[in-house]
């Protein structure tokens, strides 16, 4: 059962260059979000992460795209046939997704993984 796994700490260069990136972002509705979220670099991290985990995930599925903007987040439940995982804390995201819809994840106490629906 594959499942693509990602993490990555905030960069304070990368809120100087925030609007760049969030247009970089395939769907527009995420683009969106992110501009109108109460802490958009906050954000951003979500939607890279699962991005970034998507693609993991496509790849160990002998699906590999091309880039990691080629993967959608529409593709996370309820909507899609993906579910994800996240946590953030003090700069940190991680972001787990699985096509395994009986799978559970059962963290610590201390980390508040959270079943994810974007956004």
């Amino acid at each position: 059962m594959p499942v693509g796994i990602d993490i990555e700490q905030s960069r304070p260069r990368h809120g100087a260059r925030l609007a760049e990136l969030v247009e970089l972002l395939p769907e527009a509705w995420v683009r969106r979000a992110i501009l109108e979220a109460a802490n958009p670099l906050e954000a951003f991290y979500s939607a890279w992460t699962l991005h970034e985990a998507l693609f993991k995930l496509d790849s160990l599925s002998g699906l590999t795209p091309s880039s990691v903007l080629e993967t959608r987040l529409a593709r996370l439940l309820p909507g899609g046939n993906v579910q994800a995982w996240q946590w953030q804390q003090d700069g940190w995201t991680l972001s787990i997704c699985s096509h395994a819809c009986r799978l559970g994840i059962h963290p610590l106490p201390q980390l508040a993984i959270t079943k994810r629906h974007w956004p």
